[in-house]
């Protein structure tokens, strides 16, 4: 009988400063883009204007900014909204363009991680197939344990030598 591997799963984590540098590198970059996929998202849910700056381990600044760091840093200095003077009109469309565009990039954005896991899950089942499956070929495998796609492409590899075997019985 195979063991199953056993995991920690998903668990928190102690909020102490880590000590492995190599480890602490790693989580302030993927802790970094998930903070901004967050900033970016409230914009878009709630239209509200956000500004992150980080520092990291060794210094560098990152920043996120909707609809950038700079304008919202200046409204923050200033404490008074914008003056609306003659060319109000064009700054407001120039405004309204940046923040559809901005909506649309966003959408954008999620269409592709959402197809970015999707590859990654299919990349993940193939390898733990292959693993499982290293002397035969996938077609091998029982029917119950193939994809939708796999048994399409099961169906035209049959249809196909079908058509081949007719070929040759009539010769």
């Amino acid at each position: 009988m195979a063991t199953a591997k056993m995991n920690r799963g998903r668990q928190r984590v102690d909020m102490v400063k880590m000590t492995n540098e190599n480890n602490l590198q790693v989580t302030f970059s993927k802790r970094r883009v998930g903070l901004f996929k967050k900033a970016s998202e409230l914009c878009t849910l709630t239209g509200s204007e956000v500004a992150i700056v980080v520092f990291s381990p060794g210094s560098k600044a990152y920043s996120f900014g909707s609809p950038s760091v700079s304008e919202i840093l200046e409204k923050y200095e200033t404490q008074v909204p914008h003056f609306i003077g003659p060319q109000g009109s064009i700054d407001e469309a120039n405004q309204t363009r940046r923040r559809a565009n901005e909506i649309s990039l966003n959408e954008e954005l999620r269409a592709l991680e959402d197809h970015l896991d999707a590859v990654n899950k299919r990349s993940r089942e193939f390898t733990k197939m292959v693993r499982g499956n290293q002397n035969q070929y996938w077609w091998q495998a029982p029917i119950e344990e193939l994809s939708m796609e796999q048994l399409e492409q099961l169906k035209i590899a049959y249809e196909e030598l079908d058509k081949r075997v007719q070929i040759q019985a009539q010769k």
